[in-house]
């Protein structure tokens, strides 16, 4: 399993086979770290992939709306349509849409955000979590995702339970008044993630299936 949760939701489900968590990684060279805090004045909210509501959008939407008007913004990364009734509702939010980049384009323009947030309700992983970490952007996501399994909260990211509007818009409104010790998590972040490469997840993987074949 790519993380704790999914291993947690196979035994919910019933799954009595032996589960390994074995994460994914991240490729270090492609998503390399920023060395300076974005300079932008209002909040910079990135969010990466199709924006769904398993992907908690609802929730961010409704925290960036109740944070003063001008205060933040969301950078929305995806290469899929956008649901309008989604995001009916939400017009007060400033919104930008960048579309169809690759992935040293991603990895180059996410380096402006002053985070990721990824509030999703259930999530096997989250490849965009460890990306961002790599870019030394702090990541905001939830307990239903594969960062609970490596992010400390408000250390090296902002870690929250699912489903709430609320427990976003706090830590919005945080990091809307430390912005110097979020470009520390950042960094901190860049830090864990270096843990995480590919190479180390082939090797996690191997002692994982040499230990269910004997």
């Amino acid at each position: 399993c790519a993380s704790t949760f999914t291993r947690s939701s196979l035994a919910a489900a019933g799954s009595v086979a032996p589960a390994h968590v074995v994460g994914y990684g991240v490729d270090l060279d492609v998503f390399t770290a920023r060395s300076a805090a974005p300079s932008a004045k209002p909040l910079t909210v990135g969010f990466v992939g199709a924006l769904s509501q398993r992907k908690g959008a609802r929730y961010l939407l409704g925290a960036l709306a109740a944070l003063p008007k001008g205060a933040a913004r969301l950078i929305l990364y995806t290469r899929a349509a956008i649901d309008r009734d989604l995001i009916r509702g939400f017009a007060s939010v400033d919104v930008e849409l960048r579309s169809g980049l690759s992935d040293t384009a991603l990895a180059a323009d996410i380096r402006r955000c002053d985070l990721v947030a990824l509030p999703s309700i259930a999530e096997g992983f989250g490849l965009v979590i460890l990306e961002a970490m790599a870019c030394g952007v702090p990541v905001l996501c939830t307990t239903s995702t594969g960062g609970a399994d490596f992010i400390r909260h408000r250390r090296n990211g902002l870690l929250i339970e699912p489903g709430s509007v609320a427990a976003i818009e706090q830590e919005l409104a945080w990091a809307l008044t430390h912005r110097d010790e979020l470009f520390q998590l950042g960094q901190a972040a860049r830090a864990e993630a270096e843990k995480h490469t590919w190479a180390e997840y082939r090797r996690k993987f191997f002692a994982a299936y040499a230990n269910v074949i004997g």
